[in-house]
């Protein structure tokens, strides 16, 4: 059985009241805006509407300690209660949390997984699971990636889904130092972070999972053959994806043009909805990528294709479906890149070589990936775009704080 890793948490556990969250405008109940300025918040990652109507937030605090935060909302975005972690990990200290997600259990907690990077590259995960009104149920770190040597995570990309009534499926990703090799993992845990079974699949990493009716797991991500040259990052990445079954077993899996996949949603009929970024070339030289989406069946056979072949360079981010002929694209433009080893988190930069975020976009189309409308959002740092009755809610990050903000369908 993998190890689990001893940690002293130090928690900070308060409510906050609707004079603590920064008003910019409040039209009506559709159009909001909530800017959050508590101490050490840095960057908001993920968050999800709850079943009461409000919201909860996760993302990275900036203290030291390399800590998380998570807020809950009222249906206004008004606080409620916060809760932030500082984890000391014996072991290694961290270097960042690069990914960070959170679901609603059918129990009505709360469950958030955060990825992260620690001095001695071992790619590590931290759930926590707080109750309805941010008492902790239980807080685990687990280390995956502790039989396959020296690795980092791989772009911050992690997701969780409820896998049962009382169990969850994790999926992050590794690179092993020094081959470049690339691992997906899957982790499953009980409804107290009991871990159940943690699998390793090479050569493939994993964005986005989505749960089958025969409870099969399907993961969509990228593809790599390790690097031939770690400093010039030479590869070739290819649009994939990858079937698991209940207990981990690969059952599938296949590649399409090259570059990555980063979300996916399904359709009544059972045909998957794949939303990626389109590479011009066989190298990740991002001198040229698009905005792809694909349409497949439910064994991988591709229905449809559409690259949208929009000004500059273009990624796509999340795709959310509003109803079953019409879904939301949130993409985002740069008009050149800078990348580190962490790609492919592309960054645009000023004269000076300060970060300018690129400009986000809400690409609405219908179900065959036509384009009904386009829409410039003036957030920066859009993390995560959610669709709500009567419009969308956007959560983005900027100087003054992390920000949420309603807006109605029309605007």
């Amino acid at each position: 059985m993998k190890k689990i890793i001893c940690i002293f948490f130090v928690v900070m556990v308060y409510a906050c009241g609707s004079s603590d969250d920064n008003q910019i405008y409040v039209s009506d109940q559709n159009n909001w805006n909530r800017t959050y300025q508590v101490t050490n918040y840095k960057s908001g990652r993920d968050f999800i509407q709850t079943s009461d109507g409000g919201y909860f937030l996760c993302g990275e605090t900036a203290s030291f300690s390399d800590g998380r935060f998570y807020i809950k909302t009222d249906a206004v975005g008004f606080r409620q209660w916060a809760y932030e972690v500082e984890a000391e990990v014996y072991g290694g200290g961290r270097t960042s949390f690069p990914g960070h997600a959170v679901i609603e259990t059918e129990h009505g907690d709360f469950l958030a997984a955060a990825s992260f990077v620690n001095m001695v590259y071992s790619t590590q995960i931290f759930v926590t699971k707080l109750d309805i009104d941010g008492n902790l149920i239980f807080q685990q770190t687990y280390e995956p990636t502790e039989s396959i040597g020296r690795s980092w995570n791989f772009g911050g990309d992690i997701d969780i889904i409820q896998a049962t009534a009382n169990e969850f499926l994790i999926i992050c990703n590794a690179i092993t130092y020094p081959s470049g090799d690339s691992s997906l993992f899957a982790l499953r845990i009980d409804a107290e972070g009991n871990l159940i079974f943690i699998h390793n699949f090479e050569g493939i990493t994993g964005s986005s999972v989505i749960k089958n009716e025969n409870g099969t797991f399907l993961i969509v991500g990228s593809a790599s053959e390790p690097y031939v040259d770690i400093e010039s990052r030479d590869q070739s990445p290819k649009l994939s994806i990858i079937e698991i079954d209940n207990s981990g077993k690969e059952l599938w899996r296949k590649s399409y043009g090259f570059g990555y996949f980063s979300d996916v949603q399904k359709n009544e009929e059972g045909d998957y909805y794949l939303l990626g970024t389109a590479f011009s070339s066989d190298t990740v030289s991002f001198s040229s990528f698009d905005v792809c989406l694909y349409k497949i069946d439910s064994t991988g056979n591709e229905i449809s294709k559409k690259i949208y072949d929009f000004p500059e360079n273009n990624y796509g981010n999340h795709l959310r479906k509003v109803h079953e002929d019409e879904f939301i694209i949130q993409y985002r433009r740069f008009q050149y890149a800078d990348y580190s080893y962490s790609t492919p988190y592309l960054v645009k930069r000023d004269e000076d070589g300060n970060i300018i975020y690129g400009t986000d976009y809400l690409l609405q189309i219908d179900s065959d990936g036509n384009e009904i409308r386009n829409k410039e959002l003036d957030d920066l740092d859009v993390r995560q775009v959610r669709v709500v009755e009567n419009g969308y809610v956007i959560l983005s990050n900027s100087s003054e704080g992390t920000i949420l903000r309603k807006m109605d369908s029309n605007r």
